[in-house]
């Protein structure tokens, strides 16, 4: 079957091809009647814009990108959905590239943006992959990307995150209000997110005369330097499923101790083994808007400065309780 191209449009609406063109572009000096003429004709034919002759005649494929691992992780999917709803406002159309923490699949993906047939991409870097050396190849081509959730130490590229270290104090307070007289912290220190969490309840704590002792992984074992004082222990970690498994793994010794626990985005089913959960949601739906519109901007205006990092306050904490 042979491409429908513009100059068939052009025949079917008796128009030339230029008015075809500026009409498929949303140009606004074009007629109202005819662009929604051109429209539903293209829409009839089966028109699809060669998006590679597009991007060489105008400079732009009008196509953003959201490279990410996979969408299984409730963030990650969050994230793809909320990207997703801030594009549509845009003249953009946006695709979801996956890269499942293949490596030698992430290098192509982020070969392709350089190849011109994307404006820019939305990055969510993951650890499981070496984000920094290919993502600094693109940013020394001063190529339009913005970085989600996480950011890369030195590079020059804008990072869309949310204000974690102020966070982090909220979870902490509100589990000493709650009643709580030791901290474990769970955050682990293997990207820049975890650490500034970490460092976000260290301040609170220590403002608020508390001991905590801090873990880098479920499998460490817990080192008590002095005991611990009487009352609920608190463990604060950025999900569910990391509380959980140090409960189990430790579960003889905490097994008389009254616990409350803090974390990020969600608490599924009831709070046991603790007595109460806070749970810091991150707006998801407001980072999106933010990355987009930044991305938006390095494509439109390169020279124009953008902010390297940009903060975005948690949606207000929730409790959770027993239900039954």
């Amino acid at each position: 079957m042979a491409r429908i191209t513009q100059r068939d449009i052009a025949q079917l609406c008796g128009l030339d091809t230029s008015t075809v063109s500026r009409s498929l572009q949303g140009d606004e000096r074009i007629h109202e009647a005819t662009r929604a003429r051109v429209v539903d004709a293209a829409r009839r034919l089966g028109y699809r814009p060669n998006l590679a002759a597009r991007a060489l005649v105008g400079g732009r494929a009008q196509v953003l990108w959201l490279v990410l691992a996979s969408v299984g992780a409730t963030a990650d999917w969050r994230t793809t959905h909320a990207v997703t709803s801030a594009t549509e406002s845009t003249d953009y159309d946006l695709f979801v590239a996956l890269h499942g923490n293949d490596e030698a699949r992430y290098e192509r993906l982020l070969a392709r943006l350089a190849q011109g047939l994307v404006d820019g991409a939305v990055v969510l870097p993951r650890r499981h992959v070496s984000d920094e050396r290919l993502l600094r190849e693109l940013a020394l081509r001063d190529y339009p990307l913005v970085l989600v959730d996480v950011w890369i130490d030195g590079l020059p590229v804008p990072a869309v995150t949310t204000d974690n270290d102020g966070a982090s104090r909220l979870l902490a307070r509100r589990c000493a209000e709650a009643g709580a007289r030791g901290f474990v912290l769970l955050y682990g220190d293997n990207n820049p997110v975890v650490r500034e969490r970490t460092a976000g309840a260290r301040a609170e704590l220590a403002a608020l005369g508390l001991p905590w002792t801090e873990i880098g992984s479920v499998d460490d074992a817990w080192q008590e330097t002095e005991p611990w004082p009487d009352g609920p222990l608190a463990m604060l970690a950025s999900a569910q499923e990391t509380v959980l498994a140090y409960c189990r793994r430790n579960a003889g010794r905490l097994a008389d101790r009254r616990l409350v626990a803090g974390c990020f985005d969600e608490w599924r089913g009831e709070p046991s083994p603790a007595d109460r959960v806070f749970v810091a949601p991150q707006d998801h739906d407001a980072i999106a808007r933010q990355a987009v519109r930044l991305l938006a901007r390095r494509v439109e205006c390169p020279n124009e400065p953008t902010e390297r990092r940009v903060m975005v306050q948690i949606k207000p904490i929730e409790e959770v309780v027993p239900r039954f």
